[in-house]
């Protein structure tokens, strides 16, 4: 959601010199945080200032990244009934262009400061919805994929092949069916599974592969690792199998490195990002035999070829950037300009 300001009566943008703000309880990392770090790059590279306004607890996501391009501002506050007018008073002192909202609790907050004075425009009431794809793919991702990869069965010469898989260990991920397909698959060849994520099943998916029959042999499980486009390049196959997703920006990653990729279609993300088939192999929801069908598939060489640009150009950080922009109506390097 986003919300422009009016001009009356209160310390003005150009005082303060924020174009965009960023308003939500932000985690350190994450795929929100991920497209955000990668849009707020642009926006500053485009001449625009940004600054991350954050309540209950929430930080400046990607530090490393970000850290010295960003404001940050933690408005100590918890419930929505105290960051409201927290959020309200900060804004009249610091007056951004735009605010830009994100989650629900977030977007709530500000929508409920149309009642408050000194907001022009808000909410979704009487304007058009736009839609923009998040910008998880960076002219960097194809560096990051040629890194090297401290694991035996990438990092080495093998005839096996690894399929892999990004997340959460979470039901939402559904990584057990995709452990029931590779065990099916180990019936009639050799290949092995390689998951990235941490979470609360990762016992319990070590022991479904354990049932199958010496799982370490054949299920790897690192954790979270600072560089999974490296790992992803190196796959055989890259799989999404989510019961559902907010969008799916790993498979969009994936699909920028040419990996050969096997999703899901829940709802909602990975139709729209392999374009109905068009770039990969889509089977339904909780189905383990179609996952296992377009896996083999996949492995066969039976998988779509196409352009990988062509294939993420929606889903580029800066297409995404500058989308915000045209709906925000803020040119690039419009800092200070016309207030």
């Amino acid at each position: 959601m986003t919300a422009q300001l009016d001009q009356e009566g209160v310390a003005t943008g150009q005082q303060h010199g924020i174009d965009i703000a960023l308003f939500g309880a932000f985690p350190a990392e994450g795929g929100v945080p991920r497209h955000l770090a990668n849009v707020i790059k642009v926006w500053v590279g485009l001449g625009l200032s940004v600054q991350i306004i954050s309540y209950r607890g929430g930080t400046c996501f990607y530090p490393d990244e970000i850290g010295h391009m960003v404001s940050f501002v933690d408005l100590g506050t918890r419930s929505k009934w105290t960051t409201l007018p927290a959020l309200w008073w900060h804004l009249r002192r610091v007056r951004p262009k735009v605010i830009m909202s994100t989650a629900h609790l977030a977007n709530i907050i500000v929508a409920r400061m149309r009642s408050l004075p000194s907001l022009e425009t808000i909410g979704l009431s009487g304007v058009p919805v736009h839609r923009i794809y998040n910008g998880v793919v960076t002219p960097r991702h194809r560096e990051l994929g040629d890194e090297g990869v401290d694991h035996p069965w990438l990092c080495n010469d093998t005839d096996i092949p690894v399929v892999l898989t990004a997340g959460r260990l979470a039901p939402q991920k559904d990584q057990s069916r995709l452990v029931d397909a590779v065990a099916r698959l180990r019936r009639e060849r050799s290949v092995r599974l390689i998951i990235l994520g941490d979470g609360p099943l990762r016992q319990a998916l070590q022991e479904r592969a354990d049932d199958y029959g010496d799982g370490e042999a054949w299920l790897s499980m690192p954790g979270f690792v600072g560089n999974p486009y490296a790992w992803m390049a190196k796959a055989d196959v890259f799989v999404l199998c989510s019961l559902w997703e907010g969008f799916g920006n790993v498979l969009a990653e994936a699909l920028a490195l040419d990996v050969p990729v096997v999703a899901t279609d829940c709802p909602s993300g990975p139709a729209e990002i392999i374009d109905g088939g068009r770039y990969g192999h889509l089977v339904p929801p909780a189905d383990t035999e179609a996952l296992t069908q377009a896996i083999r598939r996949a492995l066969d060489g039976d998988h779509p070829v196409f352009d990988s640009d062509e294939a993420v150009s929606e889903f580029t950080a800066q297409t995404s950037a500058r989308r915000h922009l045209e709906i925000f109506e803020l040119p690039p390097g419009a800092r200070g300009a016309g207030r």
